[in-house]
């Protein structure tokens, strides 16, 4: 298995993941829309992430793409002490792949390019009935900051 960059030709196979991902999360949002309706959607988000700058996307390869990590770099509020913090915005692993360690391989690769960027804060977000998820960064050292509460009009 490797852990590489993204390249502009992965961008197909990284927007079949994130769909997956989509439509995983479904279970637990009701407000994310069928992935499979959003393609062409899906596809163009993640061509345009791919050539942001302070956005980094990598993928974990093994005779194909079996998963990925896409990250930011994101300007804080004035009130923080650190003027930027990285952002993870998704992370997904084939099922068939999972408890093998390559989430961990994609989390060390986008820590340490938040590191080469000098950033020292890292924020993730989970929904709180995404327990594997939630275990899964917290053994990565994560820990609980805020909750996300919503009220629909």
């Amino acid at each position: 298995m490797q852990i590489r960059k993204v390249t502009a030709k992965d961008i197909p196979a990284v927007s079949e993941l994130a769909m997956r991902l989509a439509d995983l999360e479904r279970k637990w949002d009701p407000l994310i829309k069928d992935p499979n309706k959003q393609k062409k959607g899906h596809l163009e988000y993640f061509l345009k992430r791919f050539r942001q700058r302070r956005t980094q996307i990598f993928v974990a390869e093994d005779n194909g793409i079996i998963g990925f990590i896409m990250g930011e770099i994101q300007t804080s509020p004035l009130i923080y002490k650190y003027k930027q913090k990285g952002y993870v915005h998704d992370i997904y692993v084939l099922k068939s792949h999972r408890k093998q360690g390559v989430g961990q391989f994609l989390l060390d690769e986008m820590f340490q390019w938040f590191k080469e960027k000098d950033v020292k804060r890292v924020e993730i977000n989970a929904y709180i009935n995404n327990t594997n998820a939630i275990d899964f960064y917290k053994r990565y050292g994560f820990t609980s900051l805020s909750l996300t509460l919503r009220k629909m009009q």
